[in-house]
């Protein structure tokens, strides 16, 4: 059904993360920019498209890795030469900086078939330094989304500057925190409690930025996003409960999905406790028959892992509609089905708005109470209906499937009086102190 793909891509991205910036001036001012190396990590890619660009252009990935650590190589050797064999030396990394970047502006040709040219690449091109710079990317994508309304593109513009700071700030103050308690005698474990303090406080304001574009955005403007985020960004939470939610799931998709999960999640588990075991095992230092037996193993496994995923990925879009698929990629990552729910209490718990901002989430409440008690009836509905079905029968897993639907259906509309809130009633300070987790519940 499907063999180990090398992970060629994944591999390359690594290697490429550092490399040359010769050229990168000419390419910053052409108007069709050339992909800077530093780049590569943030390729918008899925992973079948990832596969697929592997295969077809594996090979120039590759030499342009043997190009350029050539290039660091000649560099670092030119470094401590003097003397009559410098000139000679300059010749050839002048050569393979010439070539390295020839290189790229191949693969940057090559890209484009893969929908990454132009204004996408230059803003890749201009990602954010630092060890966050994919998340931070991740969220700069939002002010690229070329259909904001002016309303959305100034609340996100104030949250987006907002958010950055205040990363800023909890990193730095972090590095000082862990310096400071490292010289006072702290033990590691108690060091690291305190590291993943500020880690958390991280993930939440991470969080709480998807879930403010997942409020106030559109799908399509949502699935914009989606399809231009990088690959690590792809996973979503929770995702089968995702799929199940999906608008207008049909009882045999539902099947289709069920048995698919399955059968992935079956096929994976023995590489997984390959990978797990062959971890454990370099603890300790093999001799190198050894070291490369295991390196062989392990890359078997990743291999195999990565056609699985191909595999589970191409048949989800086989099994939904092209509108499923739209709204299923249009979900953000870190956001679970919880988070989808709607329930604005709960979400702006803590937050005391003035008497003019209750009084307007209370008019667009009862404009929409209509719809609202119509979707809890149907719910009602259907769960005493399904106390006279079998828990196995056919007509339980129907009903099962259409209550999910249902209950969708209610966190949609709740979602929109959260959005509402968010973009016409909040002051974007306001919004911004919620997403960096000044009130509401902490997911």
């Amino acid at each position: 059904m499907r063999g180990g793909l090398p992970l060629t891509l994944l591999l390359v991205g690594a290697a490429l993360a550092v490399t040359l910036a010769a050229g990168s001036a000419a390419a910053e001012e052409s108007l069709a920019p050339t992909l800077k190396a530093q780049a590569i990590d943030l390729l918008p890619f899925d992973v079948s498209s990832r596969a697929t660009f592997t295969e077809q252009h594996g090979r120039l990935f590759n030499h342009s890795v043997g190009s350029h650590r050539e290039w660091l190589r000649l560099r670092a050797e030119l470094a401590k030469t003097q003397g009559e064999a410098r000139p000679a030396l300059e010749v050839r990394v002048r050569r393979a900086g010439v070539q390295t970047s020839a290189l790229l502006v191949r693969l940057t040709e090559a890209l484009v078939a893969f929908g990454v040219e132009g204004s996408l690449i230059a803003h890749m091109n201009h990602a954010p330094a630092g060890s966050d710079r994919v998340v931070r990317y991740a969220h700069s994508l939002v002010l690229l989304e070329p259909d904001l309304t002016p309303t959305q593109r100034a609340l996100f513009e104030h949250v987006h500057a907002g958010v950055d700071a205040a990363r800023n700030a909890l990193q730095a103050q972090r590095e000082r925190t862990l310096l400071a308690v490292g010289q006072s005698g702290l033990d590691e474990p108690q060091q690291r409690g305190l590291a993943r303090t500020f880690d958390r406080q991280l993930q939440i304001i991470d969080q709480r930025y998807w879930m403010l574009v997942d409020h106030t955005l559109s799908v399509a403007q949502r699935a914009w996003i989606g399809e231009r985020l990088p690959q690590p960004l792809r996973t979503k939470s929770q995702e089968a409960d995702h799929l199940y939610e999906l608008s207008g799931l049909e009882p045999n998709q539902a099947a289709r999905l069920r048995a698919l999960l399955t059968e992935v999640e079956q096929e994976r588990a023995p590489d997984l406790a390959t990978v797990r075991r062959l971890g454990a095992q370099s603890d300790t230092p093999p001799d190198a028959a050894e070291r490369q037996r295991i390196a062989q193993e392990r890359g078997a496994a990743y291999g195999r892992l990565a056609a699985l995923d191909r595999y589970r990925h191409e048949s989800l879009r086989a099994i939904l509609s092209a509108t499923q698929w739209c709204e299923f990629v249009a979900i953000p990552p870190r956001v679970a089905t919880g988070d989808r729910a709607g329930n604005y209490r709960r979400l702006f718990e803590g937050w005391e708005p003035t008497t003019a901002q209750a009084a307007a989430i209370q008019q667009f409440r009862t404009e929409g109470n209509a719809a609202r008690r119509a979707a809890r009836s149907r719910i009602a509905a259907m769960r005493a209906e399904s106390g006279t079905y079998g828990p196995d029968s056919p007509q339980m897993m129907s009903m099962e499937m259409a209550m999910t639907g249902a209950r969708a259906e209610q966190g949609r509309l709740e979602r929109e009086v959260a959005g509402h809130i968010f973009l016409n009633i909040m002051t974007p300070d306001e919004v911004s102190r919620w997403v960096l987790g000044h009130w509401g519940y902490k997911p």
